[in-house]
């Protein structure tokens, strides 16, 4: 943000603003999806602890949680998400790190010779002892290079949001190609990953096409 001369002031308030709306819709993503699991009212839906959040609904959250702040401050949201992207994309990639320390978010059973088996008796791969894609893995190594992408553009974009633009639609795709991979996958979390990557399309395209009309 210093290198775009914009103000840095407003970065905590922003970061609170984004990280609790995160965070409220990453476990209200997973709750949606283990229904069966919970009963209404019950101290259950708070306790993250056990195990719990899901990339998409934090994804969508923290950006509803921008969206709010910056039309509060009256500032403009695509100007602020560029650098904010850069943030996003290594943050949520150095996550699948904790992901794959955790055993969550794990693969299918795989005779590759990269599979994997989590043997702690406290991991939470399914099956344990068994070699499994690692899906944790895969979604960091696209992650670094939607990263470098990113830092490649950062100097070149267009217009404003492109950055953010960019960053949802290159982990969209990366998502559908892990879900491939990836064991018990709900048909809620690929509902999310083509809706960021569709609304995300569309608004860059729009954007796209509207400098064209400029130029012309």
């Amino acid at each position: 943000m210093r290198r775009l001369k914009m103000p840095v002031n407003i970065l905590p308030d922003l970061a609170v603003s984004i990280l609790v709306v995160a965070f409220l819709g990453a476990r209200l993503f997973f709750v949606l999806s283990h229904l069966e699991e919970y009963t209404p009212l019950s101290w259950n839906l708070l306790k993250f602890w056990q195990g719990g959040i899901v990339l998409y609904g934090g994804l969508l959250g923290g950006l509803l949680g921008g969206y709010a702040f910056c039309r509060f401050k009256k500032i403009s949201f695509p100007k602020f998400s560029d650098p904010v992207a850069l943030g996003l994309a290594s943050g949520l990639t150095l996550s699948r790190l904790g992901c794959f320390a955790a055993g969550c978010c794990y693969g299918k059973p795989t005779n590759l010779p990269w599979g994997i088996a989590f043997n702690n008796p406290e991991t939470l791969a399914r099956p344990a002892h068994a070699a499994l894609h690692p899906t944790q893995l895969y979604s960091f190594l696209i992650g670094v290079g939607i990263y470098f992408v990113l830092l490649f553009l950062r100097d070149k974009k267009s217009f404003d949001g492109e950055l953010l633009l960019t960053y949802l639609i290159l982990t969209s795709i990366g998502r559908f190609f892990v879900d491939c991979f990836r064991a018990e996958i709900h048909p809620l979390y690929f509902f999310s990953a083509l809706l960021v990557f569709g609304v995300s399309g569309v608004f860059y395209v729009r954007n796209k096409f509207k400098l064209n009309q400029g130029v012309s």
